[in-house]
């Protein structure tokens, strides 16, 4: 459901390397998104360090997570709100530093109290948001937007190589952000014409082959 950036390997020693890059110390890989939420968190920026858990399902097969006091795994979310709206929605950047299933939608919806849009298996508070689009979002506003990994060497001299990818924020992004008033952030100004100007372009494309 995430959108955006993904690391895929060609072969088993690159998934080895990027295996060793995910768990390897701070810094060798580094992952940066931006979400759509409603409300934005009280405070401007901050980290949020809660451990995390599965939780079974009907099935009993895990098909979420959950906050923990005690136990769990330790999941650490860096957040930074970089624009909001008047009403209450705003766009997050948020970093983790560590990588478990469904982190950053759990951090959101019960560490900050803000859900994502289109997030409806943490939603909290989406009567607001729906009402305000006039539908419910088909799609989550979350989106994988830079991914950063550094590969060391293996010839034994200690050098490194660093690769670095990244997706400019969806067209579906910048429409739900637009029906709730949330402003885009300067320093993406350039995606936004990007997004919009793909999508104008697949609209004449799908109306020349009707």
């Amino acid at each position: 459901q995430t959108s955006g950036v993904l690391a895929l390997a060609r072969s088993a020693d690159a998934a080895a390397r990027i295996a060793e890059a995910f768990r390897g110390e701070e810094g060798m890989a580094s992952k940066t998104y931006y979400a759509v939420v409603w409300p934005v968190p009280r405070d401007t920026f901050g980290c949020i360090d809660r451990a995390i858990e599965k939780v079974l399902g009907s099935q009993g097969q895990p098909d979420r997570v959950k906050i923990v006091e005690s136990g769990g795994k330790r999941a650490v979310t860096h957040y930074e709100v970089v624009s909001k709206s008047p009403d209450g929605g705003g766009l997050l950047r948020l970093t983790p530093t560590t990588g478990r299933t469904h982190q950053l939608r759990v951090h959101c919806a019960d560490a900050l109290k803000c859900s994502i849009v289109g997030d409806w298996k943490y939603a909290v508070g989406h009567k607001a948001v729906r009402a305000k689009l006039g539908a419910k979002p088909s799609k989550l506003c979350l989106h994988a937007h830079t991914l950063k990994l550094t590969f060391r060497s293996g010839d034994g001299r200690g050098g490194e190589t660093t690769v670095e990818a990244s997706a400019p924020i969806p067209e579906h992004m910048w429409a739900v952000m637009k029906k709730l008033g949330i402003p885009c952030p300067e320093a993406l100004a350039g995606e936004q014409l990007q997004a919009s100007e793909a999508a104008q372009a697949e609209e004449e494309a799908l109306e020349g082959a009707d």
